[in-house]
């Protein structure tokens, strides 16, 4: 009740807000009740909100603008655009990362130590001095039932109509899931002819 639903883990709207127009014409009026964007409370609220999760920024994420015309060209961004690299370097802001994951005692694997690729890890993030404090947390039940599902749902070798009445065609790679599948359309059906299991303590509703 508390952090779900009076939701006291994010930004208070009387206290600090956002304005919006629906058109131009309109008065700027302030948000009075959050919606699907919740912003944390405090220095680090949104790192506790979305499930204490955290990556590194990659190099690339830094140098946007030297990413984009090095790849596209200079003709590519246009004229006023706001994109900039940014006054820092990955390699000025690592020692701040390995320290910040310190102190959390934060859970992975690093994908790049000292410029080596470690299998397990992402070999597109930046290079790291030493691996991650912790271990990789194990995936429950329920994250490796909805990783296993939805990807043999998704990948079509040939054309078929599935009993939702979607008609796929064949694509060699995973379909974009708003067009085709979700883990709940992929599994409504099949949950809808299962028995429900009898809850007992200490399971909760959530």
């Amino acid at each position: 009740m508390t952090y779900g639903i009076r939701l006291k883990l994010e930004q208070e709207m009387a206290h600090e807000t956002v304005t919006v127009r629906h058109t131009p014409a309109d008065f700027a009026v302030p948000y009075r009740q959050l919606g699907s964007f919740l912003p944390g409370n405090g220095v680090g609220g949104a790192g506790v909100h979305w499930n204490g999760m955290h990556w590194r920024a990659l190099p690339a994420d830094l140098k946007m603008r030297t990413t984009v015309t090095e790849k596209y060209g200079d003709k590519w961004v246009p004229e006023g655009m706001l994109l900039q690299d940014y006054p820092l370097s990955y390699t000025e802001l690592e020692p701040y990362f390995d320290k910040f994951e310190k102190v959390c005692g934060t859970s992975g694997k690093a994908g790049n130590l000292q410029g080596n690729i470690v299998k397990g890890g992402n070999p597109f993030e930046g290079h790291a001095p030493a691996n991650i404090p912790l271990r990789p947390s194990s995936s429950s039940i329920l994250v490796r039932c909805l990783a296993r599902r939805p990807s043999r749902s998704a990948i079509t070798r040939s054309a078929f109509q599935r009993p939702t009445a979607r008609s796929l065609i064949p694509i060699p790679t995973a379909c974009n899931s708003a067009l085709v599948t979700t883990a709940v359309t992929v599994s409504a059906s099949a949950a809808l002819c299962t028995p429900r299991p009898h809850r007992k303590p200490p399971f909760c509703r959530c």
